[in-house]
């Protein structure tokens, strides 16, 4: 009963409705998450944002985020070497890496980027653009 409507006052953070724009003109958006569906969809429609992703695996498709990104790897026959991972936790990051798939990390997010020493990631974003700039990079290797 309170978790959507906290969800929904959440403002975008800074720069990244223009960084998500930017990004889906180049890739496939996905979002993997641990909160249900609807309110993602919510937000993203909210704030006009839901047309840039291609698909939302929330808690209500499945728990892990592991088999999430298997469910991935499937529905685009896609390998470890194409994709990215965008979070903001230390427990999104062990996940990820241990389906082999690089991470970024967003210091405005809800780990500190302290928490990360003894597990980092690809690299850490201190802005929106510097998000686009690190995933451009990691594609054009």
């Amino acid at each position: 009963e309170l978790y959507t409507p906290g969800v929904l006052k959440q403002a975008v953070h800074s720069g990244m409705a223009e960084a998500i724009a930017e990004l889906a003109q180049r890739y496939t958006l996905v979002v993997i998450s641990s909160s249900i569906n609807a309110p993602i969809h919510s937000y993203l429609e909210l704030h006009g944002l839901h047309h840039y992703f291609d698909t939302v695996f929330g808690a209500d498709v499945h728990q892990s985020k592991t088999k999430k990104i298997d469910m991935i790897f499937e529905k685009y026959t896609a390998t470890t070497a194409d994709c990215i991972f965008v979070t903001d936790t230390v427990g999104d990051l062990l996940e990820a890496k241990h389906k082999g798939v690089p991470c970024i990390v967003v210091s405005w997010g809800f780990h500190p980027v302290e928490r990360f020493a003894s597990t980092p990631p690809l690299a850490f974003a201190h802005t929106a653009p510097e998000l686009v700039k690190h995933i451009d990079t990691y594609f054009k290797q």
